[in-house]
């Protein structure tokens, strides 16, 4: 959303991905230790009630890492994910 809100210059999209940054950052977990926890699908617990589980990572892809590459501010130059990805 923020590349789209960049290239248009859209007020609104702008100000959703502030709101969106403000949920992001809303889900940040003070005792894990990367920041954010990763929730994930375990086949077996498919039937329980919970059927995820929250897990510590700090991948790029799943983890915390992630987390902060999508919440850094979007400039003139490429995006973190395109520069962190080798698209640029």
């Amino acid at each position: 959303m923020a590349r789209v809100a960049q290239a248009v210059d859209d007020t609104e999209l702008h100000a959703g991905c502030r709101r969106l940054t403000g949920k992001v950052l809303a889900c940040a977990d003070e005792e894990a230790p990367f920041g954010f926890r990763h929730l994930m699908r375990f086949p077996a617990a498919a039937h329980s009630p919970v059927p995820h589980r929250a897990v510590n990572t700090a991948g790029m892809l799943e983890g915390a890492a992630g987390v902060a590459l999508s919440l850094l501010p979007v400039g003139d130059g490429p995006l973190p994910w395109d520069r962190t990805l080798g698209l640029t």
